[in-house]
């Protein structure tokens, strides 16, 4: 474009003047960011009234208006206005697209000042009339790219800024044809039946989804909100409530969450595939020949059990006991991942990152692909398994005599479950000493736990125990509950016999300066049996002994674990499911095989700082599944009534634990309480999605 115009133009006139709102003048206001063409056809000073191009009549602040060259019909009547404006509107919609706003700036662009929209409509038209200056002021309007607008003027943006915003442009257009796409196919999909919905539209959906469960944030949340109006308009669903709720149910109507849809995983978004390459390293390893080379004790003619839940698949402990002359030779036995899994490998830095497996009601999240965790590295009955092996020979009373630590190979004789052991327990043998089926070798376990148990208890252990339920859900989403005694005899034999090895590691590890992770605890700053309020033995009570407690913590130096009742404590018998433990393994296996460490203390404790968000998240996933599936099955089952136990008073209202599903919930009660009081309580609402469960008391 040439400069089409000299010094004493009309440009010079319009950049002095100042506007005059009389009557019969045509000008632009916006209504909502919509631009509307008027004419002014009264002024009352402070307050301008305007007929608009649909023949409204409003009065609007100067300040708000653009005058328009030109005038308009003034004295025959509103029907000539009307069509004046809507030809003047037509007329300059059909010249807009000679108004190359990208030419214009790169002609403007050496004179970077404010330019009135008369200079720049002469320069695109030779001309100022009110046509031509509509169409120019309404094309810069609409592209906010070239031109910093500046009420009624626009200055050319410098080169840098203008690529900026062209990336945003295109950004922001790729999303609003994803948004549009997305919108296209349920529409399409609802009209015949049943939505498809494609790969490609993820994202839009993502959008959706983290508004849904409440972690949309900045921007994101604009844009989620943007998209739900769209999608509810454009499938004409009435749905009430917050945008999350709307959101939330418009995904179940579109069938994109399901009655299995657990908002905790959507909420934290942990990784749930493996990459291709560490699913082929997990393949290898599947393929890989156990070697039992003469460096490994060969235990698999030892009589083997596994003890877990009949669900779990990825076992890794088991144990063994046999008579020897004046006692017994234990054996616990650690699935050695720390043998297959090279450090550094693509299998290595993912469960670095993921850091422990998660479990949930619906949903396994392994640490490791399951091809691993349930197969090679698990203690699979009547598998050959390499392992990590604690040997321990005691005297008739239990008593420890000596140990040690060796890599091994076993094979597990007998899987048993909690249930069956428990059942076994309950059902007398002949003495101990006489080890000839597997249901007397269980009892001589759970007798040397229950010493075990014993000796820490005296040294000042706590033991702190809380029912619970295993949560199931099944295909269709419903939620079943099986209750669980954490203390009961088959778990504390577990428990117990894991205490054990992981103590022996810690010591094994300190006298022989291995760095490690260990565990510890703080001694409480109040005892924990002081009992001031009398509360009597239950949730009430377990509450009060948990709440003196502080936090476990993880470091490179050993220190004194106060709930265990242990000089020194570490973690060392789950390497499939906890990254810290697989360390440690490693470190052991290098020290028993005189190798280097594979860690120093500093890599160590960097370790520790890389997995504790990962940690975290885990440990929010697992309180949040539980008490959403907690609160669905509430809600399906139609619960009416509960009864809970007073555990805390010092709050506005009490806390109460709920018996029937294991969770504590504050309750506006009337009158004055007391921990340990039982109360009935009804269900005024039940919301598992904004997780909300509304208590009131019964009669």
């Amino acid at each position: 474009m040439k400069k089409l115009f000299p010094q004493s133009s009309s440009r010079e006139s319009q950049r002095s003047d100042e506007p005059s709102y009389t009557v019969g003048a045509t000008v632009l206001y916006e209504n909502n960011s919509v631009p509307l063409l008027g004419l002014i056809v009264r002024d009352r000073g402070k307050k301008i009234g305007v007929m608009n191009q649909k023949g409204s009549e409003i009065e609007l602040a100067s300040e708000r208006l653009y005058l328009l060259p030109g005038k308009g019909p003034v004295d025959d009547g509103k029907e000539a206005r009307v069509q004046f404006l809507e030809k003047l509107w037509k007329d300059a919609e059909s010249i807009q697209s000679r108004v190359q706003v990208e030419e214009l700036w790169q002609t403007v662009l050496s004179e970077p000042r404010a330019w009135s929209c008369s200079e720049l409509a002469e320069l695109v038209f030779g001309a100022n009339t009110p046509v031509q200056h509509l169409a120019t002021y309404l094309t810069l309007i609409s592209d906010p790219i070239f031109f910093k607008r500046s009420r009624h003027s626009f200055e050319p943006r410098n080169s840098s800024v203008v690529e900026e915003l062209k990336v945003a442009a295109e950004n922001k257009q790729k999303k609003e044809d994803a948004w549009n796409h997305t919108i296209q196919q349920l529409k399409t999909g609802f009209s015949a039946g049943s939505p498809e919905l494609t790969p490609d539209v993820q994202d839009t959906l993502y959008l959706l989804e983290d508004l849904a469960v409440g972690c949309a944030e900045g921007e994101s949340a604009v844009e989620a909100r943007d998209v739900l109006e769209r999608c509810l308009q454009a499938l004409k669903f009435d749905i009430n409530g917050s945008n999350e709720e709307r959101a939330y149910i418009l995904l179940e109507r579109i069938g994109y969450f399901g009655p299995r849809t657990n908002p905790a995983l959507l909420r934290y978004h942990p990784q749930v595939y493996f990459s291709r390459e560490s699913l082929a390293e997990a393949q290898t390893l599947l393929q890989a020949q156990l070697l039992v080379n003469p460096t490994r004790r060969d235990l698999r003619e030892l009589a083997t059990i596994t003890i877990d839940d009949s669900s779990t698949k990825d076992m890794d402990d088991a144990l063994s006991i046999e008579s020897i002359p004046n006692g017994y030779r234990l054996g616990v036995h650690i699935s050695d991942v720390a043998a297959l899994l090279q450090i550094d490998s693509a299998l290595d830095r993912v469960a670095r990152e993921r850091a422990t497996s998660i479990y949930c009601p619906e949903q396994t999240i392994n640490m490791l692909p399951s091809e691993l965790c349930e197969n090679a590295l698990s203690l699979v009955q009547d598998k050959d398994r390499l392992c990590i092996s604690y040997i321990f020979d005691l005297d008739r009373q239990f008593n420890i005599l000596s140990w040690q630590l060796a890599p091994s190979a076993i094979k597990v004789g007998k899987r048993f479950s909690y249930d069956q052991v428990d059942r076994i327990l309950e059902t007398p043998v002949p003495p101990a000493s006489e080890l000839k089926d597997w249901d007397s070798r269980i009892h001589l376990l759970y007798d040397m736990a229950v010493a075990f148990e014993t000796a820490r208890v005296e040294r000042g252990a706590l033991k702190v125990s809380r029912p619970d339920a295993n949560i199931i859900v099944d295909e269709k989403g419903l939620v079943s509950l099986v209750e669980i005694d954490e203390s009961s005899p088959a778990r504390s034999l577990i428990g117990e016999m894991m205490i054990l090895a992981n103590t022996y590691s810690a010591r094994f590890a300190a006298e022989n300066r291995i760095p490690f992770i260990f565990r510890g605890q703080p001694a409480s700053e109040e005892d924990p049996h002081h009992n001031p309020y009398n509360i009597p033995p239950g949730p009430a009570l377990d509450y009060m002994v948990r709440s003196h407690l502080k936090r476990s913590t993880m470091s490179a130096k050993p220190e004194p674990h106060f709930t265990l009742g242990l000089d020194m404590y570490t973690q060392v018998t789950s390497p499939i499911r906890r990254y810290a433990d697989l360390c440690n393994q490693r470190q052991l296996l290098a020290y028993l095989e005189k190798r280097e460490f594979p860690y120093t203390n500093e890599s160590l404790e960097q370790i520790n700082i890389e997995i504790e968000d990962s940690l975290g998240r885990a440990r929010n996933i697992n309180k949040e599944s539980r008490r959403f599936w907690l609160l669905r099955y509430v809600q399906q089952q139609r619960i009416a009534q509960l009864t809970g136990t007073v555990i805390r008073v010092d709050l506005k209202n009490p806390l109460v634990e709920v018996k029937e599903i294991y969770l504590p919930v504050t309750v506006q009660l009337q009158g004055k309480r007391r921990p340990g009081e039982v109360v009935k309580l009804k269900v005024a609402g039940v919301n598992p999605r904004i997780d909300q469960l509304r208590l009131a008391e019964g009669s």
